[in-house]
């Protein structure tokens, strides 16, 4: 069971005004651990259009192998 998504209604707004924009953005996302920062972004970009990857401790070209990879899937 999802647990409601709440008070989350202006920066919902912001991401979405980036996220439709014509050109490209870059958007910071911080915050504490478990604050509901990857939901905020699942809530706000569309899955099929989205890769969402977070990088480890691993070199970076195994890194960026892993995150290729994932963009193709």
């Amino acid at each position: 069971m999802q647990l409601p998504f709440l008070n989350r209604s202006e920066e919902i707004d912001r991401l979405r005004v980036l996220w439709n924009r014509r050109t490209g953005t870059l958007a910071v996302l911080y915050g504490r651990r478990r604050c509901g920062k990857s939901r905020l972004l699942r809530e706000v970009a569309p899955a099929d259009r989205t890769v969402a990857y977070v990088g480890d401790d691993r070199e970076s070209p195994l890194q960026r192998a892993s995150l290729a990879s994932e963009i193709a899937r």
